[in-house]
């Protein structure tokens, strides 16, 4: 690394979410971005934006093995 370079930390975190709206069987994986040296004086203020919503990862429930539990 050159002389005066400084490495920034980052972080992903991911939360649970439900989608009840749309479908029952819907949950969703946000992924929020951080840098890692913020103070946490200034990381946990919820009138600070510290986090960024990255992303979001849809998982769905396999509803084969319900159907074919059912007929059999």
């Amino acid at each position: 690394m050159p002389l005066g370079a400084t490495v920034v930390p980052m972080i992903l975190v991911t939360d649970k979410t439900l989608i009840t709206k749309l479908r029952g069987d819907v949950s969703v994986w946000l992924v929020y971005i951080t840098i890692g040296n913020i103070s946490c004086n200034v990381c946990q203020k919820q009138t600070v934006l510290s986090k960024l919503l990255l992303g979001f990862i849809l998982v769905f429930k396999d509803i084969t093995k319900s159907i074919d539990n059912k007929e059999a």
